[in-house]
This record gives structure tokens, C-alpha cells and sequence, in this order.
């Protein structure tokens, strides 16, 4: 079987918050929806393409978008950018313990991988609510 259930959860959940996102949300939600797409793109594509599946491009995905999140918290000062940078930053360094030390995707991996995958989503479809209320507050007439 090419993909797990709990991966087809992930991925669905995954493009379910990235794409009301992009629909709802603001410039770095939409931004930030994009990286994570990027991300679900490279491991569907993963399964079927053999040297997508390469643990180092797995790595340089996590860098590239902890990197687009730094800049995002950095420019638009988000606290929900914040926690999903260091959400992504310890994927990273999971995905990087377990390449220096050559160590086989165990259990643990699978579970801190999704967990910390699902609080990024937990992040983005926050930060999108809270997109989604200032607009409405803008719109009200009396502010409240």
C-alpha cells in the first residue's frame, strides 16, 4: 500500500486548512498556506517518484519552510507565524537527527512528525480564524 490512512488524514486535513487559507485568509496565511502545499506536494509526489523520497529533500522542504516562516513572523509580527516557525524548526531537527545519525524512521518519528505536523495546521487555521474576525470587526459599524 502506497499510503497509509493516517497519511491520507494528514494530507486531507493538510489541504482542507491550506485551502481555506487560501480562500479566508490574508496575505501570510496565504503565504504560508503556499510553503505548506509545497511541502504535501513534494511527499505525494514522493510516493511515486523515487528520489523525492530522499530523506535530504525531506530536510531541505523543513528548512526552506521554517526559513518562510521566520520571514513571515518576521515581517507581519504573527504570533500563530511564531509557534508554526518553531513547529517547523523542530521537524527539522527531527528529520536531521535521524539523518546524521542514519537511524531508520522508527515509531517515535512517525508520531512527532504528525503530531507537530497536525499543531502547524492547528497554527495556520488559527491564524486564519483570526483573520477571518478582524475582517468581520473592520466591517461592523460599531467596531464590536
Amino acid at each position: 500500500m502506497i499510503f497509509a490512512p493516517i497519511l491520507l488524514l494528514l494530507i486531507g486535513g493538510g489541504l482542507c486548512v491550506c485551502l481555506l487559507a487560501l480562500w479566508q485568509g490574508e496575505t501570510p496565511e496565504r503565504v504560508a498556506a503556499a510553503l505548506i502545499l509545497a511541502n504535501i506536494l513534494v511527499v505525494i509526489l514522493g510516493k511515486f517518484v523515487g528520489y523525492l523520497n530522499d530523506p535530504l529533500i525531506s530536510l531541505a522542504m523543513d528548512g526552506l519552510t521554517a526559513l518562510g516562516f521566520l520571514a513571515l513572523a518576521v515581517i507581519f509580527s504573527s504570533l500563530w507565524l511564531g509557534a508554526a516557525m518553531l513547529l517547523q524548526a523542530a521537524l527539522f531537527a527531527l528529520h536531521s537527527y535521524y539523518l546524521v545519525t542514519d537511524k531508520a524512521p522508527d515509531r517515535f518519528h512517525a508520531v512527532a512528525n504528525n503530531l507537530d505536523f497536525i499543531g502547524i495546521l492547528l497554527c495556520m487555521a488559527f491564524g486564519t480564524a483570526l483573520a477571518v474576525r478582524r475582517r468581520r470587526m473592520a466591517r461592523s459599524p460599531s467596531g464590536a
